[in-house]
């Protein structure tokens, strides 16, 4: 699997042709209902031959970088693309000199993050904040 990691800071009508069906179709807002798409937010999508397999987004609040929005198409799950996008994301703070990062994780991510260095710092219902510091030390290089 050739997988390629897209940064999108603008929405150019490619970003828009690619994710509008994510924002826009009842099947995919059922699975993630808190997806939105604010001012400053950077988009990571992994795609493969055209295709999204996954994306996730990033925005700067403070000295933070805050992951949402972690989404793998479910045949893609377990291979990878998760990860991949959490350290593309985990790269672009580090890049903006930031001193951590926060995630809300769900039940299926949590074990994700965990393995990319974050740790638990709360609980809000079924879902888990999580941080890691941006050290040179504190998260995991890619090809771990």
């Amino acid at each position: 699997m050739k997988i390629a990691i897209e940064k999108y800071e603008e929405r150019p009508p490619e970003f828009w042709a690619l994710m509008g069906p994510f924002f826009a179709q009842r099947r995919y807002r059922r699975e993630m209902p808190y997806l939105v798409d604010d001012d400053g937010y950077v988009w990571f999508l992994a795609v493969e031959n055209e295709a999204v397999l996954g994306f996730g987004s990033v925005h700067e609040t403070k000295d933070c970088g805050v992951l949402s929005g972690l989404y793998v198409a479910e045949k893609h799950r377990g291979n990878g693309v998760a990860r991949k996008l959490i350290d593309a994301r985990l790269q672009w703070c580090k890049e903006k000199e930031l001193k951590k990062a926060k995630t809300t994780a769900s039940p299926d991510s949590k074990p994700i993050f965990e393995k990319a260095g974050f740790a638990v710092t709360g609980t809000k219902g079924q879902y888990t904040t999580m941080e890691v510091e941006l050290d040179a030390y504190s998260f995991r290089d890619a090809k771990n």
